[in-house]
């Protein structure tokens, strides 16, 4: 009996497989591993590549469409006529600013200015050079010091990047005086 259990058990051994087939086996198999992958992989990026081109084509038909196309020129056009307008409200702001830091007299500042003089002051004579914005104040007086000290108010007024005295001289009784006052940029701009 012995002798039958050894024969099934030679019958159900199966025979060693060489190692150069079972090598060869390995690389077939590994090579249709890798063959049905890249089908696969070929097939998704198909499928994907169908449909982005259907949505190219979409697109394409859209921007080829005339009526795209006349409301893209109608927009162009408007935008452009935007950018115009832009230009010039940045234009015109410009020139507000510019116009606004430039010396002005006005009724105010004219009104400060005689007040100034106080009662021992009689202003003669107010000249306003807008090219260069000096105001040019001539004056008389009893009292010789009253040129330097007009000027000194007219400095207090804080109006002018500076006043300037010039001295006085005496005619018929009284100190004639002359104060040159160049008027701060854009600070009188109130109308």
């Amino acid at each position: 009996m012995n002798n039958h259990i050894d024969f099934l058990a030679d019958y159900n051994r199966k025979p060693e497989m060489p190692s150069s087939k079972k090598t060869l086996l390995g690389f077939i198999a590994a090579g249709v591993l890798l063959a049905g992958g890249c089908t696969a992989v070929f097939f998704v990026m198909n499928t994907r590549l169908r449909a982005l081109e259907a949505q190219c084509q979409a697109e394409q038909s859209y921007i080829n469409d005339a009526q795209t196309a006349s409301r893209l020129a109608e927009y162009e056009e408007v935008y452009a006529e935007y950018q115009r307008e832009l230009a010039l409200s940045e234009e015109l702001e410009s020139a507000r600013f510019a116009i606004d830091s430039y010396p002005n007299v006005n009724s105010a500042l004219l009104r400060a200015v005689n007040e100034a003089a106080g009662d021992d002051t009689d202003l003669m004579s107010v000249s306003y050079a807008d090219s260069s914005g000096v105001i040019t104040l001539s004056g008389s007086s009893s009292d010789y010091h009253e040129g330097a000290a007009y000027a000194a108010r007219l400095e207090a007024l804080n109006r002018f990047v500076e006043v300037g005295y010039h001295g006085y001289y005496e005619s018929d009784g009284s100190y004639v005086f002359e104060d040159n006052c160049i008027l701060n940029p854009g600070t009188t701009t109130q109308r």
